[in-house]
């Protein structure tokens, strides 16, 4: 299957898909989405499109495992996530082009309250493939590993 043609904009269809992938949440705060595409929620890319101005070449930008939804259109996670790349790096929102949105995780905000909580116990780790699916990073210690290690 040959991937899509690069576009500036996710068309209609495949923002949709993404928001219910996404269970209608905000990935990077965990607000619950509502109203309108491109008003009050957008979908972001990991890897971000050409910048303004250029032809978007890279296949990978309209592909469902690049593709995040974010509370916000120029505003809310949307807009920290362009303002704070590092911080969105750490979380798998934003990644390098050279990275692969296959292979790299995102965590997700499940967290209720914000402030002065560890990040760790906040977020869920999950891949998601190009069939629009998420799975969940299994967080349990694997006895496997650890066996034969002394303490």
């Amino acid at each position: 299957m040959s991937a899509p043609k690069p576009t500036r904009r996710v068309p209609a269809a495949l923002a949709y898909a993404i928001r219910d992938r996404d269970d209608s949440r905000c990935v990077g705060c965990g607000d619950r989405v509502d109203g309108d595409l491109y008003q009050t929620w957008a979908i972001g890319r990991r890897i971000p499109s050409a910048p303004r101005g250029t032809p978007a070449t890279d296949p990978r930008i309209v592909l469902p495992s690049n593709l995040i939804l974010l509370c916000g259109y120029n505003a809310g996670c949307h807009r920290a996530i362009v303002a704070h790349p590092n911080e969105a790096r750490a979380r798998g929102l934003r990644l390098w082009r050279s990275q692969n949105p296959l292979t790299v995780p995102v965590l997700a905000w499940t967290g209720a309250a914000r402030g002065a909580v560890t990040l760790a116990s906040h977020v869920t780790p999950f891949y998601v493939d190009n069939a629009g699916i998420r799975a969940v990073v299994d967080r349990r210690p694997n006895p496997l590993a650890t066996a034969g290690r002394r303490a």
